[in-house]
C-alpha cells in the first residue's frame, strides 16, 4: 500500500483528458505544421485506416507482432489481449469498442471470425477515444486495420479435456475470406461440443444421501455458429457491409435423484435450448470534410428451459420460455467544424432509435405466468473537442498540446422516461511522450429489458452458503427478471497518464485512477449475510428450525456504492535478429506511428516465410483498490468489501490484482503466457467468518507455424500453411481455497464447486489455404 502511494500522487496530480479527432475515418495524412518559429519535424503520413487522435495508443501491433500471438481469429487475438483491452473504469467487464479501418461497425460479428493473417495492424486506445465515435467512455477502443488484399480458406480442429478427467471437448471450424479492392467476403462456421462434469468425478462430499453421480458441476453443451459478412463499395467513397449470424446451443444439467423415481434411478434434469438470429448493416461515406456512418441491427433470440419437478408426484416439467426481439438504427457524423490557431475543432454527433421487447412465459407446478416488457428508445449524443495550444503550430507551445472536451447524451425511454448523460475533460501533452488525461462522466443507466422481464426460473437443490448460520444450505433458487428495478445514477472521474520514454523504444507506461460513485446501483443478489437478510427479508424462506430452504436471487437495487482504484502497468515489445538496427525496433504503443504508409511499423516484414527475425513482448498491470463500499438499505451500516463484507459467494474484493501477458516468437516457434493473481479476502459476517485464499492462474500456449520451418515443408509439403498449437489453461491447477474459523472447508466451497474444470489441456491443428 505504501509503495503504491507515489503512483497515486503522480496520477491524481496530473491534469488530463480527451483528445482531438480531425477525422473519424482517419484516412488522410496529417496536415503539415507551420514552420514559422518552430523546429523542423519530419512526420510520416499515418497509415490508412488508423485512428487519428492526439491521445496515444496504449498498444500498437504491426503485422509481425500479430502473428507472434499465434491467434487463429480476431476473437482469439482479443482474448490474448484481454489484459491490455480491459477497462479499469470499474463499470463491468464489457467488451471493447471495435473499429474496422478506423470506422464504426454494426457489431463485433462483422469481424470476429476473420483470420489474424488478414490484419495489418491493431491499435488499442483508452476509454476516452470512444467518445469520438458516439460511445460512452466506459470501454477501451480496439481498431483493426485490414490488409488491402487477402484471400484464404481456413480449417481448424481442436480437442481438449481437464487433466482431472470427466469431460472431453471438441471444436471444428471452417472459414472463407476474400479481401480486395471492391470489398470483402467472410463466411465462417463452427461446431463445439463439451461433455458434462459430475460431482462424483471431483470427489464431492455430499450433504446427506450420495447423489453425486446424478448431479452436474458443469453441464454438457453442444453449439453451432454460422457467420457471414459481405462488404462492398457501392458508390464513390461509400461502402456497405451486410452481416448475418445464426447461433444455436443446447445444454443438459442434472440436479440429483428425482423423488418420483421408482425402480430405475431417474435424475432431475434441466434442458436449455437457445436459438438466435442476428443481422447487421453498415453504410459509411463522406460529405465534404465529414465522415458519416449509418448502422442497423436486428436480433431474435428464443430461450426454452425445461426442468424436472423436485416432487414425489410431478405434474409435468417446469417451463421457462422467453423471446427477445431487438431492432435498432443509428447515424453518426464526424468531422472538423472550424479551424482555430491550435487546430480544428472537431465534433461527433450520433442519433438513433431502438425497439426492444422480451416476452416470457413460465409454468411451475401447473401455475402459468406470463410477462411482456417492451421498450422504445430514441437517443442522441454529441461530442466536441477544442484545441487550445499546439507545439506543432507554435500556439502556446511552451504549454505543450492542450485541448478540452465536452460531451452529452439524451435518451427517451418509453418505460423509464428521460435518461441524461454529460461529461467533460482535458487532454494535455506537456512534453513529447507524456500525455495526461482528466475526465468526468455523469450519467443514468436504466435496467435492461432482460433484467426486468426474464422468465422466472426455479433451480432445485442449489447449494448456497448461509452466513447467518455459518453453514451450507440446499435451497430452491429463484432467478429471472425483476420489474421493480430502478434506474442507476452514476458519477465517474478519471485521471490518466501515458508515458513513452525516448530512452527505451517500444515501452509504454500507463497509470489510471478511477473514482466511481453510484446511486441506486443495479446488482445481482448479494451473499446471504445477516445485513442482507435484514435489508431484504422477503427474499429468504426458512423452515421452523431456521434452516434456509429457498432464496429469491433476482436482481436488486442497492442504495449507493463507492469505488476508488488505481490501475497502472507497462507494455513492452522488442524485435531481435533483424537484418539492420532500424528493423529491430519494437512495436509498443508508439510502434508504427513513424513507419511508411502500409508498413505497419518498424518490425514490418517479420513473420513471413523466410524472415530471420524474432520478437518478444511483455505486458503487466497492477490494480489497487482503495475504496469499495456499498450501502444496501437505509438505516444499515455500509458494506466494506475490502474490510470483511461481501456481496457475492466468492468473498470480498481483493485489494490487489495483477495481470501478466507475454511471449516469445522466432522462426515459426512461439510461446505465449498470460496470467492473473488476486490477493486473499475474508468475510466476517454471520456465525462463522470465512477466509478466501489468494488465487494465481497461469495459462500457457505453445505453437509452431510450419510455414516458417523450411526443412519441414520440404520434407512434408502437406504442412505448408499449417499450425500446431498446445494450450494448457490453469497450468498449476490453482483453485481458490475457502476455510472457516476452525480451518474446515464448508461443503459449498469444496474445490469441485469453486472450479469444476481446473487445469485443461488442448491441442489444435489449423491449416490455411
Amino acid at each position: 500500500m505504501k509503495n503504491s502511494n507515489p503512483f497515486l500522487r503522480a496520477s491524481t496530480g496530473a491534469l488530463a483528458l480527451i483528445l482531438t479527432l480531425p477525422d473519424a475515418r482517419a484516412q488522410q495524412a496529417v496536415p503539415p505544421a507551420d514552420d514559422v518559429g518552430a523546429d523542423i519535424v519530419v512526420t510520416a503520413p499515418r497509415l490508412a485506416g488508423s485512428v487519428d487522435v492526439d491521445i496515444p495508443a496504449d498498444v500498437v501491433l504491426d503485422e509481425a507482432a500479430i502473428q507472434s500471438y499465434g491467434a487463429s481469429s480476431v476473437t482469439d487475438l482479443l482474448s490474448a489481449l484481454s489484459a491490455q483491452t480491459r477497462s479499469g473504469r470499474g463499470r463491468g467487464n464489457g467488451p471493447p469498442v471495435v473499429l474496422v479501418n478506423g470506422k464504426r461497425v454494426s457489431g463485433f460479428a462483422e469481424i470476429r471470425d476473420l483470420p489474424s493473417e488478414a490484419i495489418q495492424r491493431v491499435e488499442v486506445l483508452p476509454e476516452d477515444v470512444a467518445l469520438r465515435y458516439g460511445f460512452t467512455a466506459e470501454q477501451r477502443v480496439v481498431n483493426f486495420i485490414l490488409k488491402e488484399k487477402f484471400s484464404a480458406i481456413t480449417l481448424e480442429g481442436e480437442v481438449g479435456a481437464p487433466t482431472s478427467g470427466g469431460r472431453t471437448s471438441m471444436e471444428a471450424e471452417a472459414g472463407l475470406v476474400r479481401i480486395g479492392k471492391l470489398g470483402r467476403l467472410n463466411i465462417d462456421t463452427e461446431y463445439t461440443r463439451s461433455g458434462k462434469i459430475l460431482e462424483s468425478e471431483r470427489g464431492i462430499i455430499p450433504d446427506g444421501a450420495d447423489e453425486t453421480a446424478y448431479r452436474t458441476l458443469s453441464p454438457s453443451n453442444e453449439a453451432f455458429k454460422l457467420n457471414s459478412v459481405l462488404n462492398r463499395t457501392i458508390a464513390n467513397n461509400v461502402s456497405a457491409t451486410l452481416s448475418l449470424q445464426h447461433d444455436r446451443a443446447d445444454t443438459v444439467s442434472l440436479f440429483g435423484i428425482s423423488p418420483a423415481s421408482v425402480g430405475a434411478i431417474d435424475p432431475l434434469t434441466r434442458n436449455v435450448r437457445t436459438r438466435a438470429w442476428t443481422g447487421g448493416l453498415t453504410v459509411d461515406g463522406r460529405i465534404d470534410r465529414f465522415n458519416w456512418t449509418a448502422t442497423a441491427n436486428g436480433e431474435r433470440t428464443t430461450l426454452r428451459t425445461l426442468t424436472d419437478q423436485d416432487v414425489a408426484v410431478p405434474s409435468g416439467r417446469d417451463l421457462a420460455q422467453s423471446r427477445l426481439s431487438v431492432g435498432n438504427a443509428s447515424w453518426s457524423l464526424t468531422g472538423p467544424l472550424v479551424e482555430l490557431p491550435a487546430g480544428p475543432v472537431t465534433t461527433n454527433i450520433r442519433a438513433g432509435f431502438e425497439a426492444r421487447g422480451i416476452d416470457s412465459v413460465s409454468e411451475r407446478s401447473g401455475v402459468l405466468r406470463s410477462a411482456s416488457i417492451n421498450r422504445d428508445e430514441a437517443n442522441v449524443r454529441g461530442n466536441i473537442d477544442i484545441p487550445l495550444t499546439s507545439r506543432r503550430r507554435a500556439v502556446g507551445d511552451v504549454i505543450g498540446d492542450l485541448s478540452i472536451n465536452l460531451n452529452g447524451g439524451y435518451k427517451k425511454l418509453s418505460d423509464f422516461g428521460a435518461i441524461t448523460a454529460y461529461g467533460y475533460g482535458l487532454n494535455w501533452s506537456p512534453l513529447s511522450g507524456v500525455t495526461l488525461l482528466a475526465s468526468m462522466a455523469v450519467d443514468q443507466a436504466a435496467p435492461s429489458s432482460t433484467q426486468l422481464g426474464e422468465p422466472t426460473l426455479v433451480t432445485p437443490n442449489a447449494l448456497v452458503y448461509d452466513y447467518v448460520r455459518g453453514q451450507t444450505g440446499i435451497v430452491a433458487l429463484t432467478s429471472g427478471g425483476n420489474p421493480l428495478l430502478r434506474a442507476e445514477e452514476r458519477r465517474d472521474m478519471k485521471l490518466g497518464l501515458t508515458y513513452e520514454p525516448k530512452w527505451l523504444d517500444g515501452l509504454t507506461i500507463t497509470a489510471n485512477y478511477f473514482r466511481n460513485r453510484s446511486t441506486d446501483p443495479l446488482a445481482a443478489f448479494p451473499a446471504l449475510t445477516a445485513a442482507v437478510q435484514a435489508a431484504f427479508p422477503n427474499r429468504f424462506t426458512r423452515d421452523g428450525t431456521g434452516q434456509l430452504v429457498a432464496v429469491d436471487q433476482r436482481s436488486i437495487n442497492f442504495l449507493a456504492s463507492r469505488s476508488d482504484q488505481l490501475r497502472w502497468g507497462l507494455s513492452f515489445q522488442k524485435s531481435f535478429g533483424q537484418p539492420s538496427a532500424g528493423a529491430g525496433a519494437g512495436a509498443g504503443a508508439g510502434a508504427g506511428r513513424g513507419g511508411p504508409p502500409g508498413g505497419g511499423g518498424r518490425g514490418f516484414g517479420f513473420g513471413r516465410p523466410g524472415s530471420n527475425g524474432g520478437r518478444w513482448s511483455v505486458s503487466a498491470y497492477h490494480t489497487i483498490k482503495f475504496v469499495d463500499e456499498v450501502d444496501i438499505a437505509p438505516g444499515l451500516p455500509p458494506l466494506d468489501l475490502l474490510g470483511g463484507d461481501a456481496t457475492g459467494q466468492s468473498g470480498g474484493t481483493p485489494r490487489h490484482a495483477f495481470e501478466l501477458e507475454g511471449g516469445w516468437f522466432n522462426k515459426g516457434i512461439g510461446v505465449r503466457v498470460n496470467g492473473a493473481h488476486q490477493t486473499a479476502t475474508s468475510v466476517n459476517a454471520g456465525g462463522s467468518p470465512l477466509r478466501f485464499s489468494d488465487l494465481t492462474t497461469l495459462n500457457l500456449r505453445l505453437f509452431v507455424n510450419f510455414e516458417q520451418r523450411k526443412a519441414l515443408i520440404d520434407a512434408v509439403p502437406l504442412l505448408k500453411g499449417a499450425r500446431l498449437a498446445i494450450r494448457i489453461d490453469n497450468l498449476f491447477n490453482d483453485i481458490q481455497g475457502v476455510r472457516d474459523a476452525g480451518g474446515l472447508v464448508p461443503l459449498r466451497y469444496q474445490s469441485g464447486y469453486v472450479d469444476p474444470v481446473g487445469r485443461t489441456f488442448e491441442i489444435s491443428l489449423r491449416k490455411i489455404f
